[in-house]
């Protein structure tokens, strides 16, 4: 009888601490505009090709400077990606802008899990990899916790409502992949990284400025 207690003791105890979280890739939501967010490149165009990652950074708050993005690459840890303009089930085709893949479920989350508290954010990349990017996104979808035990979340990378890190919010029209009639749809706009010799020129400009401002 006290083995038995014990026994049932410990699976109470573990339930009351364990979680899951879902990792759902997908911007995928009516079809229509007021629910979709969708992925736009620099030059206007609906994002087609470019990475969508889902994970989390080992600083837990990650660097928006874009003449560091190769160390904020480096930093982060991809838990699930998907391509955009890739087969959508849902929407039963390939369309520009929109990214749904199979989620990721990381599993039963003891509260010993290093992902406890981890930020779960969204890395959008123009090219098939951020490490081969030149232009990129990014926003915060949520934070794995345990204040609800037993308790399974879910993580979308649907930037709907939110301000991204990196890129800027804009608009587009285009036509729903569901009706087929034109619809305006908000986006995320990536920013591209600065060119070197761009970048080069603006701290030239900028010694030149505070040159002047001392004499």
């Amino acid at each position: 009888m006290k083995i038995t207690f014990s026994f049932t003791a410990a699976l109470i105890s573990m339930a009351s601490t364990a979680i899951a979280a879902n990792i759902i890739v997908s911007n995928v939501g009516s079809g229509y505009a007021y629910s979709d967010t969708l992925f736009e490149n620099v030059n206007g165009s609906l994002l087609d090709g470019g990475i969508v990652a889902m994970g989390y950074f080992g600083s837990n708050d990650p660097s928006t400077d874009l003449s560091e993005i190769t160390n904020t690459i480096a930093d982060f840890t991809t838990l699930a990606s998907g391509v955009a303009g890739s087969q959508s089930a849902s929407l039963e085709g390939a369309f520009a802008g929109y990214v749904e893949v199979a989620d990721y479920n990381t599993g039963v989350l003891g509260s010993g899990s290093t992902l406890i508290n981890k930020k779960v954010y969204a890395f959008v990349g123009n090219q098939s990899t951020l490490e081969s990017s030149t232009a990129f996104a990014l926003f915060l979808t949520g934070t794995i916790t345990e204040e609800e035990p037993g308790f399974e979340s879910s993580f979308i990378a649907q930037p709907y409502g939110l301000v991204p890190m990196i890129g800027t919010v804009d608009s587009i029209t285009t036509n729903s992949p569901i009706s087929g009639s034109p619809e305006t749809y908000s986006t995320v706009k990536l920013a591209a990284v600065p060119e070197p010799s761009a970048a080069l020129l603006g701290a030239v400009g900028a010694l030149g400025l505070l040159r002047r401002r001392r004499n």
